[in-house]
């Protein structure tokens, strides 16, 4: 190992990585793409942007790395944003954000075409918000957060079909007050993107 290898300074290069392409004007939300072939180079919204919930965890054991605290608006946005998004049944919500405009987030108190639009919980991505809130809990203490993982724990296993030996979603989105039926379908042979299985 090299004796100009920094890890501490590596960390700062990396959170800044994770907090700077964001948009203030739209809860500190991630720009999910970055087009470099148009100058200048843009950064743009889509509903892709759920996929920020990846940077949450990462972003504060950097700052247990490195000790900085530049950026730190982004990760009180980021705390707000994923207690906003728990859903009634405590299941987790996805949003599309900014792709709907500046500061406009689909989380349970925003529609479209008078239903809710967006407000589905995904168990794919359940774990990143579960990640989340335990790194949040174990670095502040702040008992909020157990209360976010427990009901969002309670709110996947109400949807979780269990066989005994193994349990599965049969749906890989859930809209609120959604219930899990209990189908046919074989047993997968493997894990993939879109669904997951638990073994007993």
């Amino acid at each position: 190992m090299p004796d100009t290898l920094d890890l501490a300074h590596r960390a700062v290069l990396a959170l800044r990585g994770l907090t700077a392409p964001t948009d203030p004007e739209a809860d500190a939300e991630i720009y999910c793409y970055t087009w470099f072939g148009v100058k200048p180079p843009m950064m743009i919204h889509s509903i892709d942007d759920w996929c920020e919930f990846k940077w949450y965890a990462p972003s504060v054991l950097l700052r247990l790395a490195c000790g900085s605290g530049e950026r730190m608006d982004v990760e009180w946005h980021r705390m707000a944003n994923l207690l906003e998004m728990q859903g009634p049944d405590g299941l987790p919500t996805s949003h599309c954000g900014a792709a709907r405009g500046k500061g406009s987030r689909c989380g349970p108190k925003h529609v479209k075409g008078g239903r809710d639009w967006a407000v589905d919980g995904r168990p794919l991505g359940s774990r990143r918000v579960l990640e989340s809130a335990e790194v949040y809990h174990a670095t502040t203490g702040d008992p909020q957060w157990r209360k976010l993982v427990v009901g969002a724990v309670r709110g996947l296993r109400r949807l979780a079909i269990d066989k005994g030996q193994y349990a599965y979603y049969d749906k890989t989105f859930y809209a609120p007050g959604d219930q899990a039926e209990d189908t046919p379908l074989p047993r997968p042979t493997s894990v993939t993107l879109m669904a997951g299985w638990g073994m007993g």
